[in-house]
This record gives C-alpha cells, sequence and structure tokens, in this order.
C-alpha cells in the first residue's frame, strides 16, 4: 500500500482548521516544484527533486507561478524541535 501525506494529514487539527473540502490532485506535488523553483530558480535541480520531470516542463508549466518572497517564506518553513 502507498503512503499518501494528504491521507496521514485527514484527522489532524491542522486538516480540521483548514477546512479542506477536496484535496487538489498533486497539490502538494505542485505547490512543491512552484515554491521550490522560485525560491531556488534552478530548473534541472528542482526536476531532480521532482523525479521524472524534464527541466523543461518544469520551466513550462511553474515559472511565475509564485513571487520570490512567498518562496522564501515556504523554504524557512520547518517544524518545531522535537521537546527534550
Amino acid at each position: 500500500m502507498r503512503f499518501r501525506l494528504r491521507d496521514a494529514w485527514r484527522g489532524t487539527k491542522n486538516y480540521e482548521r483548514g477546512k479542506i473540502e477536496k484535496w487538489p490532485q498533486d497539490g502538494m506535488r505542485h505547490s512543491f516544484a512552484s515554491y521550490h523553483f522560485a525560491h531556488h530558480k534552478n530548473a534541472p535541480q528542482t526536476s531532480v527533486q521532482m523525479g521524472p520531470m524534464s527541466p523543461q516542463m518544469l520551466f513550462g508549466h511553474y515559472r511565475n507561478l509564485v513571487l520570490a518572497a512567498d518562496a522564501e517564506r515556504y523554504g524557512n518553513i520547518c517544524p518545531s524541535p522535537p521537546a527534550s
């Protein structure tokens, strides 16, 4: 059985707060591609991170979808460190 992040996320407080009625098909993949590409401005690097996607497809579909300032904030999201 394949792990799906959207299934793991269901039932959490964040899911309830977000009130997402329907999870967009490949929404997290598309978000990652858009924000990573905007932040790093490097299609080959992002396509390597994405897996089976050519830099040309990435450049054609994800260029200029996200502002640089938003990509910077997205790139700095990190979980809280575990309590010691």
